[in-house]
């Protein structure tokens, strides 16, 4: 089964998407939050056939619900009631964190030419927020 990772912002919404076997999660793509990011998700969700959304749990570092969680309540009961779904909440706790520290890492040319790319991590953040989900399930 095909899981989509969704990491929730205020601006913005990173996507990713494991592989069939539910195992490796990759980042997919970021969409502006709005009223079209909805619609794109769904489209996402048809095209590759996902089975099961996971959508990440915003919380402060001591584990308690931050500000950002209401709106991330209201946006699981509507991708729930839009897709027909289940749709799981998973810690992000430090994921966006993990994703910066990646590109940290890479060779200095590399991050030249991404320097764009590194304002813009939430499918990246996503994609490490799954693969933690599906890391617990296996």
């Amino acid at each position: 089964m095909k899981y989509l990772g969704i990491d929730y912002g205020t601006k913005r919404i990173g996507l990713a998407v494991s592989d069939e076997s539910g195992m490796f999660a990759f980042p997919k793509e970021i969409l502006a939050n709005g009223k079209q990011a909805l619609e794109k998700i769904l489209d996402l969700v048809k095209s590759e056939s996902i089975g099961k959304i996971v959508v990440g749990n915003s919380l402060d570092t001591s584990g308690q619900r931050n500000l950002v969680m209401e709106d991330v309540d209201a946006f699981v009961e509507e991708l729930h009631k839009l897709t027909g779904l289940p749709v799981d909440l998973h810690d992000e706790r430090f994921s966006s964190i993990a994703a910066r520290a990646m590109d940290l890492e890479k060779p200095k040319a590399s991050l030249r030419n991404s320097a764009a790319r590194m304002d813009h991590i939430d499918d990246r953040a996503a994609a490490i927020m799954l693969q933690r989900y599906l890391d617990v399930q296996a």
